[in-house]
């Protein structure tokens, strides 16, 4: 065998193969174990040589027949183009098409950037393209998600290579976006498009007969009753993260539950979709369908009538109404559509959801995720105790409620000055006033019935809402007590940068936040914000709450036992005394601050999770819809709530 150091760059390079380059063959090998195939199988031409763009980075020359060496991708620095031509990709949700590898970098610049369910498939004419950006960059991550596809091929054969990797994926969605790239000519994309069309067109035949073969497999299950402990197929089809939260929560109540069930939620872009669902209805074995957010009228056509479907709305849920169009009930009597607030059972009720069909299955604890820490856990001695306020609050900058005109900018801050002052004196506010004032102040008048109209609507929606935030904080800052924010839109930057709003995480991280803090406060008593305050009392923490005690219990019947557990307050002045109250104990073993006992916090636990947990409601959901099938008639005239 040659020296190594008598073989030309290329030669050695063939000759051996880098750790990130092994790496990432090893998780194609499993993904698309073909393209791993093709790829190895290629050689590594004599004249490829290593070399260090201009940017930096680690990148390849390559020989050109008559003219100087070429760099790998068409540039010299990688890191800055593959950045300026690709690093204002959001994607809307749908997969998308990069017309070749380029330099390695691009595909990493949009994976970054688009959601965690969208895939990128990789058009690319040379496998020895594909060879040498997996010795550039680790894939491995986003090829074991499967958010990473590589198309081989040209011409016809990239039909051929999306159509037979659909055959074997079929979870996936078609791309619908191909993204321009300055490498490639208008003519050649307008060509790729036309094959991507061809291959749409076979991928959608293939995939509506395997949507007919399931659905033919579904239908020949025997009738059967809900059994106590039922096999649950879990779906939605809503990727957005609030969604994908609560499915995870449901998915973790049913474990806790010890049901058997099969989860397929859009967090992936292999359970996107519909053949997807139905292949997880037929792993289930399912006895009961159970939806969070979406409309189950599609899939009632799909199964049988005597396969009960719920569809679970919660916190955040967006409707688009009206819903009769789009049959959210089928013909099965027993399905049912369930909202987690009154509010959100009347809009349902205003949708054409027929009345029995309706169920109020109150916000819940997620007592897996949420819970006290051992003394001896290192999150347990937190340096220095604060008030967490958690607040997602509307973002109210001018700019980003399309304020622009000179004026309006004045109106709106003159407004947003006014609103300060109106909440912490009394807690109360009317959007109407906080104009007319503002008004008279700015000598700026809005004369449109229409423009006033829209400014009282965003001061309604926008403005109120993060002032009462705001001035929660400082009225705790002026204490002297130790605040961190959490939520998005905290504007202006606070005076401490450790105060700065971030997002509030959820799971593991959002119990870290609780269990640092001790105390929790909420500047408001929306239905995400009481399954916050509920988890918050599943951890074993304190909870302050903006909120009236009686308007809180007839907004939220179902949890009147949770009240006296709860702080409520309704103006910012009177954080002050109810933070004194929280933070002294007569217990010399407690570090504040927390609730006045220990048993207080235990106490408040016990009760949240007696009645009001995930598994909870699951459990009372199954009860009901067991008592539904056995004693169904043809009319109701109220909704049954469910605790």
């Amino acid at each position: 065998m040659s020296d190594p150091a008598d073989l030309s760059e290329g030669a050695v390079l063939a000759a051996e193969k880098s750790d990130c380059y092994r790496k990432n063959i090893a998780a194609l090998q499993t993904f698309q174990p073909a393209v791993a195939d093709e790829v190895e199988a290629v050689s590594i031409p004599p004249g490829v040589a290593t070399a260090t763009g201009r940017d930096g980075s680690k990148t390849f020359l390559l020989p050109v027949e008559n003219a100087p060496q070429a760099w790998f991708g068409a540039s010299s620095m990688p890191t800055i183009s593959a950045v300026q031509t690709l690093g204002g990709v959001r994607g809307d949700g749908h997969n998308v098409i990069l017309p070749g590898i380029f330099t390695g970098l691009e595909p990493i610049v949009i994976l970054e950037r688009v959601p965690p369910h969208s895939a990128l498939f990789v058009l690319e004419a040379d496998p020895l393209n594909l060879k040498l950006a997996m010795r550039l960059h680790d894939y491995t991550s986003f090829i074991d998600q499967r958010r990473l596809v590589f198309v081989p091929g040209e011409g016809v054969q990239i039909v051929e290579s999306l159509a037979a990797f659909f055959g074997h994926h079929s979870g996936f969605e078609l791309p619908v976006h191909l993204l321009p790239a300055p490498q490639c000519s208008p003519a050649y994309l307008a060509r790729l498009q036309g094959y991507i069309e061809r291959a749409g067109e076979i991928v959608t035949d293939a995939a509506a007969e395997r949507v007919e073969a399931l659905k033919h497999w579904i239908r020949q299950r025997s009738p059967r009753a809900i059994p106590d402990q039922p096999r649950v197929v879990l779906l939605c089809i809503d990727p957005t993260p609030v969604v994908l939260d609560h499915a995870h929560r449901a998915q973790r109540a049913l474990t806790k539950l010890g049901w058997p069930h099969t989860v397929c939620v859009p967090d992936a872009p292999d359970r996107c979709h519909l053949s997807a669902r139905l292949q997880a209805v037929i792993d289930a074995g399912a006895e009961l369908i159970l939806m969070i957010n979406g409309d189950g009228g599609l899939m009632r056509s799909l199964v049988p009538d005597d396969l009960p479907i719920v569809v679970w709305y919660v916190p955040g849920a967006i409707l688009n109404l009206p819903l009769q169009d789009e049959g959210v009930l089928g013909p099965a009597p027993h399905d049912i559509v369930a909202a987690t607030s009154q509010a959100l059972h009347d809009r349902l009720i205003d949708a054409g959801v027929p009345v029995p069909n309706l169920l109020r299955l109150d916000v819940a604890a997620d007592d897996v995720a949420y819970h006290p820490i051992d003394s001896s856990h290192p999150e347990a001695a937190a340096p220095a105790p604060h008030v967490a306020i958690l607040s997602d609050h509307p973002d109210d900058r001018p700019e980003s409620c399309d304020i622009g005109h000179a004026s309006h900018v004045a109106l709106w801050n003159a407004i947003q000055q006014q609103a300060v002052r109106y909440v912490d004196e009394n807690g109360m506010v009317a959007a109407q006033r906080l104009l007319e004032d503002a008004e008279r102040k700015t000598e700026i008048t809005l004369e449109t019935t229409e423009v006033r109209t829209h400014f009282i609507d965003l001061i309604n929606t926008h403005i109120i809402p993060a002032t009462l935030a705001r001035v929660a904080a400082d009225a705790l800052r002026n204490t002297g007590c130790s605040v961190q924010l959490w939520g998005r839109h905290w504007h202006p930057p606070q005076r401490d940068p450790n105060e700065t709003g971030r997002d509030i995480p959820t799971g593991p991280q959002l119990n870290s936040v609780f269990h640092g803090a001790g105390i929790v406060l909420i500047p408001d008593a929306l239905p995400a914000s009481i399954q916050t305050a509920l988890d918050a009392l599943a951890a074993g923490v304190a909870v302050i709450l903006r909120a009236p005690t009686l308007p809180f219990a007839q907004s939220y019947p179902g949890l009147e036992s949770l009240a006296p557990f709860i702080h409520f307050y309704t103006a910012a002045h009177q954080l002050p005394q109810l933070i004194a109250q929280l933070t002294t104990d007569d217990s010399a073993s407690a570090t504040p601050p927390h609730d006045t006992t220990r048993s207080t916090l235990v106490a408040a636990r016990s009760a949240a999770l007696a009645r009001h947990s995930v598994a909870r409601r699951l459990q009372t959901l199954v009860d009901h819809l067991r008592h539904r099938s056995s004693t169904i008639t043809p009319h109701h005239s109220t909704t049954t709530p469910c605790s």
